[in-house]
């Protein structure tokens, strides 16, 4: 009973580590500047929209820092979907950001396109030197290649969407260059539910 309460007392005591007023917020990532600050990256969509399944398809990218990893302190929003026709003129879905071999730093990000309705995810890649301001690069990763065969396509009949996105990138822990580790779907299983993979990826450079 004594367990009982105090669990009990330390669950009321318990708060978000962070809320936007008027914003949905999810999916969240981190890393750490070079003097110690904390960057959170997180989607975000704007509660106006009533629904909360509509916050997929209008998201963007906000950001929070912290010294601590208690207090943070909401910066605004720092990534959106591209103005122009592109891979990810629709959507900016979730990614992470690593510090490169150019005194700079690297995000990847799920990206989808309007002219594909969303239906194929690829992988982006865009760089900055502040983590706030960030300039597009391009594709870094679609479904093509020598190893395409390994991850299932678009197939109406078995599963939404292309599925290739939430890269992870970390250096090769067992040789030189970057390993991207990614959500994928894999065209085996019969049974569409278990076809969920993880992909990998290997790169010299960023």
């Amino acid at each position: 009973m004594v367990f009982f309460q105090q669990w009990l007392a330390m669950r009321r005591q318990r708060h978000p580590m962070l809320t936007v007023e008027g914003k949905w917020i999810w999916d969240s990532w981190y890393c750490r500047d070079d003097q110690g600050l904390w960057h959170a990256f997180f989607l975000q969509a704007d509660r106006s929209l009533g629904n909360p399944e509509l916050r997929h398809w209008n998201v963007t990218w906000g950001l929070a820092t912290s010294p601590d990893l208690r207090k943070w302190t909401y910066r605004g929003t720092v990534f959106r979907p591209s103005k122009t026709p592109s891979f990810d003129d629709l959507t900016i879905w979730t990614g992470c950001v690593v510090r490169n071999d150019r005194n700079s730093w690297t995000l990847f990000y799920t990206g989808t396109s309007r002219a594909e309705e969303g239906k194929i995810q690829r992988i982006g890649r865009a760089s900055s030197t502040d983590l706030v301001h960030w300039r597009r690069q391009g594709l870094a990763l679609e479904r093509t290649g020598e190893n395409a065969e390994y991850y299932e396509g678009c197939v109406p009949r078995r599963w939404k969407d292309c599925s290739l996105r939430d890269p992870w990138v970390i250096r090769d822990p067992e040789g030189s260059g970057w390993l991207m580790y990614f959500t994928a779907r894999s065209p085996m299983p019969s049974d569409t539910n278990a076809s969920g993979a993880i992909g990998v990826a290997h790169s010299t450079i960023l």
